[in-house]
């Protein structure tokens, strides 16, 4: 078939004029030869077999995997173009507040080598790698990423051959067999602190396979790690961790605000994976606050700890909260190592924590939820403490836009909205809303 794109999806794809079929890898006005359309959960997709007319805004893709591996959708987009359709497609959300403050987007300064994280997988067919945008849940042998550093890459090729070399079985969830399920490598860009770690089935590996896995770790100079995710039926996942070599966490450093922080981080825990770009998040969540020095500040969704250390030495106190158990011990760990007195952290559900618990009015509030937003009790209770700034940050600004709404309608106004690039070559973009209290 023949089909010209009219616009773009909210994820990047290209949308056809007439009846809609979803088209990646292409751009609005390109002219595709595509082939007969199939349905993928529900949406009628096309696969691009020919670009007939391109657009002038098309440019090279730097990755070979590009047009079959299902992240970096936008590598062949002009970046200056990407950036204008990430800025505008906030904007639409956020058209029902026409008296806010919109700032233009903040560029990423790295298009590839920017990610402190991966994550691979293992087919039961024996493919390691990525996950294709076509297919279900198909896994392609990846030999050739440009996110993280490149030892990324060459540890994937490692375990891979190590896996053939050894006899160590894929995890089959079908059969209840095997042994590897993924692969994550992690990285300090400023510490060069490197983590390597398979999560398993708890199928035992032998003394052989064993050995020849540590000597990889020893390799890479990595702290070495097994996750066993254990699944019963009826019952939560359960992941057990396993310290093989090395250190037990990672390190990385951040500044903003002139102060550098050196944050501790686990195997499993959470941490911003653009780093260079969190530090313009967090400078400019903090210029919007504008604290001033004897602010009660609380931090929800804390992680581990990041924002709420940040801000500790510019106000009077600092409450964070967090529901994973080991981002909680890795903000402790920061807050010792950091010398921060004045960073009261609590672990648990925001919403229910906050029902439940007793905390004091706060001047100000910092909140970076997942990316389905706020709870109904964490608003709940976000409009019964009643902070006078609430500054919100978040990597989906279409459930932003929701909650912020729903803030709108509990007393809020909507000051000033900036929208930053954290994920370049993907259609990902984070955003900041500062909302003020209303005063009658």
């Amino acid at each position: 078939m023949q089909v010209k794109i009219k616009k773009f999806t909210k994820d990047g794809l290209g949308l056809t004029e007439g009846k809609a079929i979803l088209v990646p890898y292409t751009l609005e006005g390109e002219e595709v030869e595509i082939t007969p359309p199939f349905k993928k959960k529900g949406m009628r997709f096309g696969e691009a077999l020919q670009i007939l007319q391109p657009s002038k805004e098309r440019i090279t893709p730097f990755c070979p995997h590009f047009g079959v591996c299902g992240g970096c959708l936008t590598q062949h987009w002009d970046y200056k173009h990407e950036l204008a359709w990430k800025e505008t497609f906030v904007k639409e959300l956020f058209k029902d507040f026409p008296h806010a403050k919109f700032l233009p987007i903040l560029g990423a300064e790295k298009m590839e080598r920017w990610r402190n994280k991966m994550e691979f997988s293992f087919a039961p067919s024996g493919e390691v790698g990525l996950y294709r945008f076509f297919g279900k849940r198909d896994i392609f042998d990846t030999y050739h990423c440009s996110l993280g550093p490149s030892w990324f890459q060459e540890a994937l090729d490692a375990i891979r051959d190590w896996k053939d070399k050894y006899g160590v079985k894929p995890y089959d969830p079908i059969k209840n067999r095997g042994s590897l399920r993924h692969l994550t490598v992690r990285h300090g860009y400023r510490t060069d602190d490197r983590m390597l770690f398979l999560t398993v089935s708890d199928e035992p590996w032998t003394e052989e396979q064993l050995a020849a896995y540590k000597k990889i770790g020893e390799g890479f100079n990595a702290a070495l790690f097994t996750i066993i995710q254990k699944v019963a039926p009826g019952q939560p996942t359960r992941y057990i961790e396993q310290h093989i070599l090395g250190p037990k966490y990672l390190r990385e450093k951040l500044t903003v605000s002139g102060k550098e922080l050196t944050f501790h981080i686990s195997p499993r825990a959470f941490f911003q994976p653009n780093p260079l770009q969190a530090e313009k998040v967090y400078q400019q969540a903090f210029d919007l606050l504008e604290l001033q020095g004897d602010e009660l500040l609380l931090d929800l969704f804390a992680g581990t700890g990041t924002l709420g250390l940040f801000a500790a030495p510019f106000v009077k106190k600092v409450i964070s909260i967090e529901l994973s158990v080991d981002a909680c011990q890795d903000a402790r760990v920061n807050r010792k190592n950091n010398g921060i007195e004045n960073l009261e952290i609590l672990q648990g559900d925001v919403g229910k924590l906050l029902k439940k618990r007793a905390i004091p009015q706060p001047d100000a509030l910092l909140v970076d939820p997942p990316r389905a937003g706020l709870t109904p009790d964490a608003i709940e209770a976000i409009l019964h403490l009643q902070p006078e700034k609430v500054c919100y940050i978040s990597c989906n600004p279409e459930t932003q836009s929701h909650d912020a709404a729903a803030l709108s309608a509990g007393g809020y106004t909507l000051e000033t909205i900036i929208p930053i690039d954290q994920f370049p070559r993907s259609p990902h973009v984070e955003n900041i809303a500062l909302f003020k209290k209303k005063h009658l």
